[in-house]
Order: structure tokens, then sequence, then C-alpha cells
């Protein structure tokens, strides 16, 4: 029986840090909030690196918690509790994990916030970065891993369903994000 989940993902502009002292970034309780000058379309889950705040104990690389406001975000992060400002935020991906033994696992944009994807692969590391467009109609999915039926003639596959590269089985099938800074909301459907 297939399973399929909806899940928000992220555009990949840098955003900038509020630089006003001390209203950029704020650790109360091991959890940071950081404000943006302007909309930064991250989404919760989306890796982002943190960089050039002035307190640099704020600078680093980590999952978005949360998504309070379109200039805010939240992550986890142990320390003392503090104010900074300035610094860039630069978006990263949303790691997509098996939920069930898969042979075929398909990844479509909904119609209404599509605007092309951008993903990555276990087999090198999630180093490389691959696009692709919006759906070409329907219920066409746009990235498809493991055996596609009807694809060369019923045989073969499109992307193989991925192995770490020590050969293990993937827990993180791809990390995917939108192919500009806009939101967009994807459907993961994994079949057994």
């Amino acid at each position: 029986m297939p399973v399929t989940r909806l899940i928000n993902v992220g555009g990949n502009a840098v955003a900038n840090i509020v630089t006003t002292a001390g209203a950029g970034a704020s650790r109360t309780a091991n959890v940071v909030t950081i404000t943006t000058t302007a909309i930064h379309n991250f989404s919760a889950g989306q890796a982002v690196t943190v960089a050039g705040v002035a307190d640099a104990t704020f600078n680093g690389t980590f999952t978005i918690a949360s998504v309070p406001t379109t200039t805010t975000f939240t992550y986890a992060q142990t320390g003392s509790n503090g104010t900074s400002q300035s610094g860039t935020a630069t978006p990263g991906f949303v790691a997509i994990s098996s939920s069930i033994p898969s042979r075929r696992v398909e990844v479509r944009e909904d119609e209404g916030t599509a605007v092309g994807l951008q993903y990555q692969k276990p087999e090198d590391s999630f180093t490389a970065i691959f696009s692709c467009a919006t759906p070409a109609g329907p219920d066409q999915p746009q990235i498809v891993l493991g055996n596609v039926v009807g694809h060369g003639h019923g045989y073969g596959s499109l992307l193989g369903l991925p192995a770490q590269p020590n050969g293990a089985a993937a827990t993180v099938l791809l990390k995917v994000r939108a192919k500009s800074n806009a939101l967009t909301n994807i459907r993961v459907t994994e079949i057994e």
C-alpha cells in the first residue's frame, strides 16, 4: 500500500540578518531565533548555514525547527542566553527520509505552488545539485526513484533507489529544495 506525505520545502536565496544591535539573533533556553531583513522563504526541516554574526557562537549549520513568521526562524543550539546581529543565512535542503521499505518513490510539487526543484542524492554524499522543471501535468512526478513501470518498455529504472556510499540501504532518499526563492509543497509517495 502506498504511503504519501506532503512536505513544505523552502527556497534557495541567501537572507541577510538584521543589523540592529541585539535584534538579529537571540538565544534563550537553547533556542535561537534569527530575524532577517526581508521575507526568507525557509521551511521547518530545511538546513541553514548561519555565518558572519557578530557573536560567532551563533554561526554554524543547523536544521530549522520552526518558522514563526516570514522574517524569523528558529533552531536548537546549546549555549548561554544572548543576542547579536548581522550576518547571513544560507538555505540548504530538506532531507526526505524513507518511511517504509520501498521499491519506488515519486516526488512532485503541488500545481498551486510549483516553481521547480533542486535535489541531491546520497550516492555522492549529497554534494552534486540536480534541477528539474515544474510538473509536466497533473499527477506527473518530477523525480522517480526505483522501478519505473512503463519506462524502457517496462524494465529498468530512472534513478534507482539510492544506497549510501558504504553500500548500506539509504535512510535519506534524497534532499530537496525549491529551485527559486519561493516556498513549494511536494508530495512524496513511497510504494512497497
